[in-house]
């Protein structure tokens, strides 16, 4: 949900009970969860910057980075020293014997297969330890101890032409990219913490790409080319990161009348840049060397070429299957486009819009780079239409025709920091008239809704889910079974539905099809298989599918892969089993789901299987 407002969610799966009708699923728990301020899931992932293990100049920066947001949040947000509070004494006392758990505890042949097969309600438990963690990395005697360290590291580790190596060492060599990254980042760091930011390592790094940048424009004029274009990505970089320190470094004689050169060719030549990471940070820097033109010439140009859906908010969709470059990041790629809208274009509506695609991408990912997730932090706590981490307003819900109301009101069941609200209704008390939802928002920001039904039913009765049905319609799995055979003209694969019949000793190849309209990651996709059948490959291990590298492995009931992560598009699964008896079989369903996010998932329909014995 976007702002205030009202929403009502029709779970049509929810209709189909009826306690008198013997096919009817059987409701075993209902769950609604609304989560009301988000961007907590960045605080959430500071503690992987602060704790991540190797000693590399760009995660030294980074765990310097996130312990100087964490000292800026304790300053100006005394009352998150009371959610960590809370967070301790939730982790300490819950015995997770709650109603989204019952259904597991009075059905035992139930739990091991679910407890097993989707290790999500695993990682649920795990964030107890999780918060636990959050809570004693923002403690103020550590952040200011883990401070103090890592600068004295990032001013070991600079060289004394104030260049950073990747690693440290004898034979260490300057790194350029690693160089600018921390030169920006403590740019960056000074305008999201304030002038109470060391950024003294930073001035001697640009006072080195200063001689650099005024070398290569020697060489230039030298050649007489000065008129030829001369433009790239260090050039866009340089620029960028000199822009944070215009007062700190005055320009002034030779150096002004050399990047005066480089402005005029950024005025020429920024169509040549198809990076949108770095067409961000070009109209950033150019609206900073007060070049007011080019740099609304390349806003237009973004808003031009962006998308804005309600749920997705506002993206690109060069961006929705990233690439193999550091300008390709998606994440780092809209944070920086955060920042340009931000500051060139003073477009709020934009950064809001920008920044819930950001949260939407949280929501189903993992940032798994120090340098996504710290560019992603500075984007969401640095700007946009409301302070998200003060998100204020009130949201309530009300399931079907009860008279209860569920809210965030003070004094509610509410997890402290995100405004997460559940609400759980056990398996026998929910009904039809349970399918509608209603939800209402007070306050700026952005807040989503999730609504979890588990149930039984015969699996010959279970339809696939129907994407048009789906609100967020982003994932969808398709089944499908073909007959393989050697004839005399060779072998052929028929579908099913050709086939003239199966028979024991039959090759089935089932093929799955993934269709997902968002990047995922943490993909789990598990394939039932009848039980007249048996794999053919029944090794586990690592496979590479077309675009897909992903871990298969065969268990006694179905076949799972786990896919690190899956771009968006179109992605087919194949794999081969052999029809080992006679008689009529369901072949299981396919099911998806992100196990990052479990709301999201889809299933296919079963199969029927007629297997004839040999004659």
């Amino acid at each position: 949900m976007r702002g205030e407002g009202e929403t009502v969610l029709d779970f049509e799966p929810v209709k189909g009970i009826n306690a008198d009708d013997p096919n009817a699923p059987k409701s075993l728990g209902y769950t609604v969860e609304a989560v009301t301020r988000p961007a907590w899931l960045a605080v959430k992932a500071l503690p992987y910057l602060m704790e991540y293990p190797h000693d590399c100049s760009e995660q030294i920066f980074n765990r310097y980075y996130a312990n100087s947001i964490a000292a800026m949040l304790v300053a100006k947000n005394p009352e998150i020293e009371a959610v960590f509070k809370k967070w301790k004494a939730d982790a300490k006392g819950k015995d997770g014997k709650d109603s989204f758990n019952s259904p597991l505890d009075g059905n035992p042949d139930l739990r091991g297969v679910l407890v097993e097969e989707t290790p999500w309600l695993m990682e649920a438990r795990d964030e107890r330890a999780e918060r636990m963690k959050i809570a004693e990395y923002f403690d103020k005697g550590r952040i200011a101890q883990q401070l103090k360290r890592d600068f004295n590291k990032l001013t070991e580790a600079q060289t004394r032409q104030g260049w950073w190596p990747w690693f440290s060492g004898a034979n260490s060599h300057r790194n350029d990219r690693i160089s600018y990254y921390i030169a920006a980042g403590l740019g960056r760091l000074r305008v999201m913490v304030g002038d109470s930011v060391d950024v003294t390592l930073g001035i001697r790094a640009v006072r080195a790409f200063d001689e650099e940048m005024h070398e290569r424009w020697e060489n230039i004029v030298k050649a007489k080319t000065i008129d030829a274009n001369h433009f790239g990505s260090h050039v866009v970089e340089y620029l960028y990161t000199r822009s944070f320190y215009l007062k700190d470094v005055p320009l002034k004689g030779e150096m002004k009348t050399m990047v005066e050169f480089w402005l005029k060719q950024a005025d020429t030549h920024w169509t040549d840049i198809e990076s949108l990471q770095l067409q961000a940070n070009l109209t950033v820097a150019l609206k900073r060397f007060e070049r007011v033109e080019t740099a609304g010439k390349i806003i237009e140009s973004l808003r031009e070429n962006a998308l804005v859906d309600d749920d997705l908010g506002m993206h690109w969709r060069r961006l929705d299957r990233g690439g193999y470059g550091w300008w390709d990041s998606p994440i780092e790629a809209q944070s920086a486009l955060i920042e340009a809208f931000q500051e060139v274009a003073n477009d709020q509506k934009a950064v809001s819009d920008c920044q819930l695609w950001l949260l939407q991408q949280k929501r189903t990912q993992y940032w798994n780079s120090t340098k996504s997730t710290a560019d992603a932090v500075y984007a969401l706590l640095s700007g946009g239409t409301t302070k998200l981490l003060d998100q204020t307003g009130e949201l309530s819900v009300v399931i079907g025709d009860r008279e209860a109301v569920a809210t965030t009101s003070e004094g509610a069941d509410v997890e402290q920091g995100t405004g997460t609200l559940t609400v759980r209704i056990s398996g026998g008390s929910v009904s039809a008239s349970d399918a509608k939802i209603t939800v209402k928002k007070t306050g700026d920001g952005p807040s989503w809704v999730s609504v979890y039904w588990q149930s039984l039913q015969d699996i010959s009765l279970i339809e696939a889910s129907d994407s048009a049905g789906n609100r967020d319609a982003s994932l969808a799995v398709d089944k499908m079974i073909f007959v393989r055979r050697t004839t005399d003209q060779g072998e052929l694969v028929t579908p099913l539905d050709q086939s003239g019949g199966l028979k024991v000793g039959d090759t089935l190849v089932v093929r799955l099809i993934i269709r997902n309209e968002r990047a995922y990651e943490f993909v789990h996709i598990k394939d039932q298989r009848p039980a007249g059948a048996e794999p053919m490959d029944v090794t586990s291990g690592y496979r590479w599918n077309a675009d897909l590298w992903f871990y298969r492995e065969i268990r006694d009931a179905a076949t799972h892969f786990f896919i690190d992560s899956l771009p968006a598009g179109s992605h087919v699964l194949e794999y081969e089993m052999r029809l080992q008896h006679a008689g009529k079989f369901d072949s299981g369903i396919g099911e998806v789901e992100c196990l990052y996010a479990p709301e999201f998932r889809a299933r296919s329909a079963s199969v029927k299987l007629d297997v004839s014995p040999l004659k």
